[in-house]
């Protein structure tokens, strides 16, 4: 019961996040969505800062688990693995579209922990990008030249694409498979060699 009873605020916090977002709800909003008192809340979250941030734990950790490394020995060619990353990162971020609001535009500058916990995910999805082009380097599927840079580059037009194609009320959202393929069709071309 007390479990459930903290995946019902969970969830009740989480819905009224994405009608309101965050700065524009209170303690009491959440207490009432969830139909509860405030002892109950306090007796499973300091406040409505540590749900946020149980919130976003649980998002970082199944987008990391979206990204599997690239396995250049394997018969599945690269491409189709990269693509099958792409796949699952797409439908974690469209089925949770209230999570990748919160992620993308309202936790960062809520507090210094909050801003740790995106930069220490966004430099571990830089790092495996990096290895991923390094890999390409080495199997002359990618030129040489700062891995970095090319990965800050395709990471953030990433990003970019999901604010406007996601997130967004006032633009024709895109499906995800074609998100995906586009976004497959920027790395391919904006990565490898020409040929």
């Amino acid at each position: 019961l007390r479990e459930e009873r903290r995946e019902q605020l969970l969830a009740s916090a989480r819905r009224v996040f994405a009608r309101q977002g965050y700065v524009g709800t209170s303690t009491q909003d959440i207490l009432a969505e969830a139909e509860v008192a405030r002892g109950t809340l306090y007796q499973h979250f300091k406040g409505k800062r540590a749900i946020l941030g149980e919130l976003l734990d649980r998002f970082l950790s199944e987008l990391a688990q979206a990204i599997h490394r690239v396995d250049v020995t394997s018969e599945v060619p690269a491409t189709v693995q990269l693509r099958a990353n792409v796949d699952r990162i797409m439908s974690l971020l469209y089925d949770n579209v209230d999570l990748t609001r919160i992620f993308l535009r309202e936790a960062a500058g809520v507090d210094e922990d909050l801003d740790d916990k995106l930069r220490e995910f966004h430099d571990r999805v830089l790092e495996m990008l990096m290895g991923s082009l390094r890999t390409g380097i080495a199997l002359g599927l990618v030129p040489p030249g700062r891995t970095r840079i090319r990965a800050v580059f395709a990471l953030g037009a990433l990003k970019e694409a999901i604010d406007h194609e996601v997130l967004r009320d006032d633009s024709p959202a895109m499906d995800r498979d074609e998100l995906g393929q586009y976004a497959m069709e920027f790395v391919l071309r904006g990565l490898l060699k020409p040929g």
